[in-house]
């Protein structure tokens, strides 16, 4: 009998003790954007902003194929985005470094502020950046000014790229096989002079998601748009360009460009992208296009550069030793006395007659 009071005593402090924690608990905190807050900074990802903070960063990291628009190499670029939400505004930056299979680099440095229109359902956005690139073989400079609006049924974006400093470099000299020949004295052989151009140029492309459930799922999206280039020496051109572009993952986003003018001809792109972080609506809330506000600035990271080749004939061959030019003493015993004064034309008949010559140094004899 009392072992069965103790039983019910120690049943009832535990039924009470339950009780009170039950009544001591309070809901989780709430975000501005309606994610419950983890405890701890690590497990509510406040760096990265997946928990719906105001504040976080997005990194991404990905891989362009050449040649492109202005280029002619592959690129691995890495970035990051830092942002920060202001009611339905968002102020961000955004850091880019890009590394060319060619061992040249280029970064761009930028940001800009996007707003949501609840009542349009649509984003606006307006962004500014420098870029500085020696993809192309030269350092160019340029700033970027673009423009954007990101809704359910079409994108809209537009960019204009203004290079500045010195826009015309040599890239490089390449000397042209077989083209090396005697006159008079001298050696004489043509090379090829490779200019690059930094263009000013805009670009345009409107953007509109496949349907299906399929499509949907994987957010894919065909894009159409077009862009005009000049630069100082070369006259303005225009092109078009057609993308598609889905996620194969969550954080991974596949994409095919194509793109045609006359002076780059035909490139064909393939791009992959690997995204970690930024905004994600929470699935309390009804799905609208402010899920997007971090969603990456479409540009070009390359200057489009056009390289141009000049031809330079008859470059007289200079001995690096003396930075005088080579003195060639031509001998051919077929060759007639009469008139011989050991150029190509008029070869010495012997070699004792080429060592005679006052201006024989120890230079070069051709027979």
């Amino acid at each position: 009998m009392r072992s069965l009071l103790w039983l019910s005593l120690g049943m009832a402090l535990v039924m009470s003790s339950r009780m009170a924690v039950g009544q001591e608990e309070q809901a989780p905190a709430q975000t501005q954007f309606g994610d419950t807050v983890q405890d701890g900074w690590l497990f509510s990802d406040q760096l990265t902003g997946r928990s719906g903070e105001a504040f976080g960063a997005q990194l991404r990291a990905g891989v362009l194929t050449g040649p492109g628009i202005g280029r002619d190499v592959s690129i691995f670029p890495v970035e990051i985005m830092p942002y920060a939400f202001a009611g339905k505004g968002m102020f961000f930056g955004d850091i880019r470094g890009f590394r060319a299979n060619s061992d040249q680099w280029g970064a761009n440095v930028g940001g800009g502020f996007r707003y949501h229109s609840e009542q349009l359902d649509r984003i606006f956005g307006a962004n500014a950046y420098f870029d500085y690139d020696n993809s192309s073989g030269a350092l160019f400079r340029q700033v970027g000014f673009g423009l954007e609006t990101l809704g359910e049924l079409w994108d809209m974006r537009a960019n204009v790229y203004l290079p500045h400093g010195v826009t015309d470099r040599l890239i490089s000299i390449n000397f042209v096989p077989g083209s090396e020949h005697f006159v008079g004295h001298q050696i004489l052989f043509d090379q090829v002079r490779v200019i690059g151009s930094a263009l000013t140029g805009l670009d345009m492309e409107l953007v509109t998601p496949l349907p299906g459930r399929v499509m949907q799922r994987h957010d894919v999206r065909v894009a159409g748009g077009w862009y005009h280039y000049q630069g100082q020496e070369l006259d303005g051109f225009a092109g078009w360009k057609a993308r598609i572009q889905g996620n194969l993952l969550p954080s991974v986003q596949m994409q095919l460009e194509v793109a045609n003018d006359h002076i780059f001809n035909t490139t064909v792109v393939f791009g992959a992208t690997w995204t970690y972080g930024g905004y994600r609506q929470p699935e309390t809330e009804r799905r609208s296009q402010f899920s997007r506000m971090t969603e990456a600035v479409r540009r070009n990271y390359n200057l489009v550069v056009a390289k141009t080749s000049v031809l330079d004939p008859d470059q007289v061959a200079i001995n690096p030793l003396t930075g005088d030019p080579y003195f060639v003493e031509h001998v051919a015993s077929y060759a007639p006395i009469p008139g011989a004064d050991g150029t190509f034309e008029h070869p010495w008949q012997t070699v004792n007659q080429a060592q005679t010559d006052p201006a024989f140094a120890p230079s070069i004899a051709a027979a």
